[in-house]
């Protein structure tokens, strides 16, 4: 979960009613995941959008990166899994023989 927090470390929540034109403008100070944010609102709402966007980027390859190593863990029990029938089948025709 991503916080705002002030210099005193304080979280603040966002509001649950819009009041007024100027309320997101906030002092000096503010930070954004240890980020020094403007004090512009639609720069500091772009910079808390890149910040957000690079926080996705990475959970999505970290999701990708589980992903593959599953596969690739998959495709090694499968492959054990097939020459373990292959030596079973290989015992087989052994006995069928004598």
């Amino acid at each position: 979960m991503i916080s705002i927090t002030t210099k005193s470390n304080k979280t603040k929540k966002k509001p649950t009613t819009n009041r007024g034109k100027n309320y997101h403008q906030r002092s000096d100070g503010t930070t954004y995941n240890g980020i020094l944010l403007p004090t512009d609102a639609k720069e500091r709402r772009a910079v808390r959008n890149k910040l957000s966007a690079k926080a996705f980027r990475k959970r999505k390859a970290d999701t990708l990166n589980a992903a593959k190593q599953d596969v690739a863990d998959c495709d090694d029990e499968i492959q054990k899994l097939k020459m373990q029938l292959q030596g079973v089948s290989v015992l087989q025709c052994l006995y069928s023989v004598y």
